[in-house]
């Protein structure tokens, strides 16, 4: 079974010993990933790995997402998932719609000398409906919508993605071709970034694409596949789609693996890095601008801009 505890402990202990930081409390473990006492108690049985900081046992903030996402508990990241996939059957059957999206940011110094100033990533700025203001900016954005269907030649493709566990991890191990390969765990920065090399392997021309996987109403940044048809570059998802399989949020089987999904998959760069914040911060007397917070909240509309 792939959702014991027992499971997804052996999954924690792929994952490099050297790599865990233990910054976060058993107060956060239960706040932010919904465990209680007594699952807490049974897996420090298990093994989890953790440190005592005084009379406070602090853990692996990666190791807590992954069980908690595991184990399905219901954690606030599960909820807002479960609640924006409701919007994916419908947005997958279209053939072609568009998003409104609102983007509001604020300030990451707040208190500064100086007026902000606030830059935004030129890929959205093109698609933008109105004027921004200090705060906020509507943009209007059509999402990748080719139907195409890739067939057997995508299968060396589809079952590598169906062998891999979608896992938080971090950025150092977003590029570990070897990590993906051996310990089957990725985000979808690496399980992109792997799954290229499987397509090329198999003969396909491939990129990697970045952006956002817009459900209704918090869409998340997303990495995913595009292979070369003719001129076009036409995306495919086969990793991510089959883990909200997974996660029993989304029905799926191999042929819809082997399809492009249209309507999710907003494109704002052509990498895997998902490092190019949407907007930026500087203040008066600094040359470097620096991420800012932002908010994006997506509502969906089943007819294209034009």
């Amino acid at each position: 079974m792939e959702n014991t505890r027992a499971a997804v402990m052996e999954r924690v202990r792929r994952v490099p010993s050297a790599l865990r930081v233990f910054t976060t409390p058993a107060s956060e473990a239960q706040r932010r990933f919904a465990f209680d006492d007594a699952l807490l108690a049974d897996l420090i049985e298990q093994g989890l790995p953790h440190v005592a900081t005084g009379p406070e046992l602090m853990f692996d903030q990666f190791d807590l997402d992954n069980i908690s996402t595991g184990l399905g508990l219901a954690s606030p990241q599960r909820t807002i998932t479960k609640r924006w996939t409701k919007s994916l059957e419908a947005q997958l059957g279209h053939d072609r719609g568009h998003f409104e999206l609102r983007l509001s940011w604020r300030c990451p110094l707040p208190g500064h000398a100086g007026a902000c100033e606030f830059l935004l990533e030129p890929a959205i700025t093109g698609s933008r409906k109105d004027t921004p203001t200090g705060s906020t900016m509507t943009i209007l954005a059509e999402p990748l919508a080719e139907d195409h269907d890739f067939g057997p030649d995508l299968d060396p493709v589809v079952a590598e993605a169906r062998s891999l566990f979608f896992y938080s991890i971090p950025d150092s191990l977003a590029t570990d071709l070897d990590f993906a390969r051996h310990a089957r765990l990725a985000d979808c920065r690496l399980a992109s970034r792997y799954l290229a090399t499987v397509a090329a392997e198999a003969g396909l021309t491939t990129r990697v694409a970045s952006g956002f996987f817009v459900g209704v109403p918090f869409p998340a940044p997303h990495a995913w596949l595009e292979i070369a048809v003719g001129d076009r570059w036409v995306p495919v998802d086969p990793f991510f789609l089959n883990t909200l399989h997974r996660w029993d949020f989304l029905s799926v089987d191999a042929e819809r693996l082997r399809r492009s999904p249209r309507n999710v998959l907003w494109r704002l760069g052509t990498s895997a890095g998902l490092g190019s914040p949407l907007v930026r911060h500087r203040r008066p007397d600094d040359e470097d601008a620096v991420s800012a917070p932002f908010g994006l909240a997506a509502q969906w509309h089943p007819h294209p801009l034009r």
